[in-house]
């Protein structure tokens, strides 16, 4: 009996003492190098003439993130971008910028609060359904409907595990731009997750500039299995560029297929579109007005390479402008 009793107390102590120990552990600081490269071959044409033809180094991104405790945490993003990123007029030359460089400091298991150069929450989950900004960028950015990435603070809240919700204060310049005024960009966003198959995504912001400029976009996304995704999106941009009753407006509609695990094949459809202005008789954005048909296939041969035949057209309302065409061999190689 006395045996037994010392046999149970060993436990006892040996169990404590485990406990003990995963309680005390340090927490051991970590950081990842991070990269991801945008590259293609393709043609893009009209129905006259073939307008280019070669090889493109789209983008490149070098990051690192570090964990500095259980709490704070650091992450930096170079971007290096297109020739054609840089103004018209200009020599054209690569420019790196830094995209991200910022801190998160986590209050809770359900909130935490970045600060620095950060990602906005105007269009993350729209790109991460669309799936191939490799191949094309989202609507929204497509045509700069709102800041990606801004200076300033976001507070992200999960209310539940249906709800999750997000604030920010930002300078409203976005990452290749200084502050130049005394204004700033107030954003807010919810995420509505009623079920796992469906979810809603609604988000606004707005400056104090001088024709208070206001954004505002949804998401509907339907994915009833783990084969296939229906997306539409939904953008309202009142005094563009806080230019005074210019206003911007459109939709993007698209859906993946997923046929195995390597191979998918993906379709989509938008259309801007804008206002005519008062004693005008053409929309003020008419020279871009228009629709992009994009569809292709993509092929994953390793988790670190992404490949993709694909198509891009943009057919402009005004039938006087021709339609322009791409189609290339897009990749993405990330580590």
């Amino acid at each position: 009996m006395k045996r037994k009793n010392l046999l149970v107390c060993a436990c006892a102590i040996v169990l404590a003492s485990g406990v003990s120990a995963q309680d005390t552990a340090s927490f051991v600081p970590n950081g990842k190098v991070s990269a991801k490269i945008f590259s293609n071959y393709s043609t893009q044409f009209t129905s006259e003439d073939v307008n280019s033809v070669g090889f493109i180094l789209e983008r490149a991104y070098f990051g690192y993130a570090y964990n500095i405790s259980k709490e704070l945490s650091a992450e930096v993003k170079l971007d290096v971008g297109s020739p054609n990123d840089v103004s018209t007029g200009t020599l054209k030359k690569r420019v790196a910028y830094v995209r991200n460089a910022y801190g998160t400091y986590k209050l809770d298991a359900s909130t935490k609060l970045s600060f620095g150069l950060v990602d906005i929450m105007t269009c993350k989950l729209q790109e991460d359904f669309w799936g191939y900004r490799y191949v094309y960028k989202t609507f929204q950015d497509e045509h700069k409907l709102g800041q990606k990435t801004d200076l300033g603070i976001i507070l992200k809240h999960s209310v539940s595990e249906q709800l999750d919700f997000d604030i920010a204060v930002t300078n409203g310049e976005g990452y290749g731009s200084v502050q130049t005024d005394l204004d700033f960009l107030y954003g807010f966003g919810a995420t509505i997750k009623p079920t796992s198959e469906f979810l809603i995504r609604v988000y606004g912001d707005y400056s104090s500039l001088s024709n208070t400029p206001i954004n505002l976009n949804s998401l509907l996304s339907i994915t009833p299995n783990d084969k296939i995704s229906w997306n539409a999106e939904y953008v309202y941009s009142f005094n563009n560029k806080n230019l005074e009753n210019h206003d911007l407006s459109g939709f993007s509609l698209y859906t993946t297929y997923k046929i195995d695990e390597q191979v998918s094949v993906f379709a989509r459809f938008d259309k801007l579109w804008s206002n005519v202005l008062s004693d005008e008789f053409d929309p003020w954005n008419e020279s871009k007005d228009g629709n992009a048909v994009i569809g292709g296939f993509e092929y994953i041969p390793t988790k670190n390479l992404r490949v993709s035949l694909n198509y891009a057209g943009w057919i402009y309302d005004n039938s006087s402008y021709e339609t322009k065409n791409r189609i290339g061999i897009y990749t993405e190689i990330k580590f």
